[in-house]
């Protein structure tokens, strides 16, 4: 993209290398899928809280022979889709809304204290959006024959 004037490589040049911009991008999107994950990882403890305890009634229900009415049909149901307490597949949750701003704020703090000079959040969100149509881009790239 031209940074000013008429003859090529007039103007200012750029503050961070295409490297740089895709680094800060990548913390900044690794930040989120540990949010994401954090969010993930609170729900799936709320929700199979007892899947354990569940799991091993179903099994020693099964194995009295007891009719499936004598215990929840949706605990066994539950249950028997952990494994050890923990769900074998998960159900996608929606993004943490709210958390990118946080975020940007932080990949700033630290990649100002780190190189010395001011990078905004503005150019923090520029760099995350360059990452993600970067990564799109190779993934896509990748499925090509």
């Amino acid at each position: 993209m031209p940074r000013g004037g008429a003859r090529s490589g007039a103007g200012r040049a750029p503050t961070l290398s295409f490297r740089e911009k895709v680094a800060i991008g990548s913390h900044c999107e690794q930040l989120w899928r540990d949010e994401y994950e954090k969010k993930l990882n609170a729900a799936l403890d709320a929700r199979y809280e007892n899947a354990d305890v569940e799991w091993r009634k179903a099994l020693d229900a099964r194995a009295r022979g007891e009719p499936p009415h004598y215990y929840h049909a949706d605990d066994v149901e539950l249950a028997l889709e952990t494994d050890h307490g923990r769900p074998s597949w998960g159900k996608p949750l929606r993004r943490p809304k709210g958390m990118a701003q946080a975020i940007i704020k932080q990949v700033a703090a630290i990649v100002t204290a780190k190189r010395g000079i001011k990078v905004s959040p503005r150019m923090v969100l520029a760099c995350w959006k360059l990452f993600r149509a970067t990564e799109t881009k190779l993934i896509a790239d990748a499925g090509k024959p």
